[in-house]
């Protein structure tokens, strides 16, 4: 069923969708949602990675940062497109990063956007180019202040830490990750609260 979608010409309509109407809330909303849930496919993201699809979504989520359900679903189809190296490396070029840690930062209470926004930055900071754009943008910060009012929610916990032993996974980055704001306090509180085996693995990898 989804290749005869893709087969159609779908993905390419979808991302002509977002770069005419990327200041429409509600379009980007839509688009973002359909888009999500064919770039779970690897033909689909495919296409959307050769189309420009990486870029149309990352303006959509920069123009709508104000828009809690646009940004929501913006990260949410970033993340399933960005799943391989490619789309990841696109999406940091073309300020990926910069947009996701601006969104997560402006909605740090909506449990949906951190949860989504940390997997997406949790994928990014896989590269050297994706850490050191998180670094420098402030993207360290906007997880902690995840973690920290969403300590009892598993997932949030989980993808957040996820993030953080991600962008610790080289030795030169590591010192920059805990001591920007020393954040393994919060790290044993989540821990505590939410106490579960997956969430314990990835903390103790970022400490």
């Amino acid at each position: 069923m989804y290749q005869r979608v893709v087969d159609a010409g779908a993905v390419e309509l979808l991302v002509d969708c977002l770069r005419d109407l990327n200041t429409n809330s509600t379009a980007c909303h839509q688009a973002c949602r359909a888009l999500a849930y064919l770039g779970r496919h690897e033909a689909a993201r495919c296409k959307a990675i050769d189309c420009s699809g990486v870029k149309a979504l990352v303006n959509c989520l920069r123009l709508n940062r104000m828009d809690k359900d646009a940004c929501h679903k913006a990260c949410w189809a970033l993340g399933n497109v960005t799943f391989g190296k490619d789309g990841q490396l696109k999406a940091i070029a073309c300020g990926g990063v910069e947009a996701l840690v601006d969104c997560l930062q402006l909605h740090r209470a909506e449990n949906a956007i951190c949860d989504f926004g940390c997997w997406l930055l949790s994928r990014l900071a896989l590269s050297q180019a994706g850490q050191v754009k998180t670094i420098g943008c402030g993207g360290v910060e906007a997880v902690v202040d995840c973690l920290r009012v969403h300590q009892g929610d598993r997932t949030v916990c989980y993808r957040g830490c996820l993030a953080l032993s991600n962008l610790s996974i080289r030795e030169s980055q590591r010192s920059s990750v805990v001591v920007a704001w020393k954040w393994w306090w919060i790290f044993c509180e989540c821990i505590e609260r939410t106490r579960t085996r997956a969430f314990a693995r990835a903390g103790r990898c970022a400490i």
